[in-house]
């Protein structure tokens, strides 16, 4: 930033100064960028778990919501604000597939480039882990007290869009139950 407003000479910028060099040199050393995230985690015991929660129809609202978002987050390796943002207008249910094409601004927009549509297949193996399945039952149950084009609803009372920090507090609570 300093370069492009100071010119001392010609023949060098301010960030090509040795002393400037040095101190930001002495920057890093003090305060390196290092991930924020150091351990990962598997998979398949949430899976596991999500698995367990079956049949789908016999879910509790809250229940199903948690294992929507779970999934949602787990298949499409979106963030939760993608999720939080989606609209049914966005989504296309069919019997084999899940189009969703997300129209909003995201953290990860810029001019030019947008999130590409996502394509969720259905899971023909296994129908507790199914996406397609458990989405077309979320739409049902939801059908009769929705207000919002929003997808995610709150499980209780006035039935209004949620945050998005409740949609990690239900990721969270769905990782707390592996323990």
């Amino acid at each position: 930033m300093l370069s492009s407003f100071m010119s001392v000479n010609q023949e060098k910028t301010v960030g090509q100064w040795p002393l400037v060099k040095r101190f930001l040199k002495g920057i890093f050393n003090l305060k390196p960028s290092l991930p924020r995230c150091q351990r990962t985690w598997d998979v398949e015991v949430v899976l596991k778990y999500l698995k367990t929660l079956t049949p789908v129809y016999m879910l509790s609202l809250r229940v199903l919501s948690y294992k929507l978002v779970t999934l949602l987050l787990l298949l499409t390796g979106q963030r939760l604000q993608t999720i939080h943002s989606l609209d049914l207008d966005d989504i296309t249910v069919t019997d084999s597939n899940i189009y969703i094409d997300v129209r909003s601004l995201l953290k990860c927009s810029k001019p030019g480039r947008h999130l590409q549509p996502i394509e969720l297949p259905a899971f023909i193996e296994d129908n507790s882990l199914c996406i397609v399945t458990v989405l077309k039952e979320y739409l049902v149950r939801t059908s009769c007290f929705r207000k919002t084009q929003k997808l995610i609803l709150s499980c209780i009372k006035p039935y209004s869009h949620v945050s998005k920090d409740t949609l990690g507090r239900w990721v969270k609570i769905v990782c707390k139950r592996l323990v």
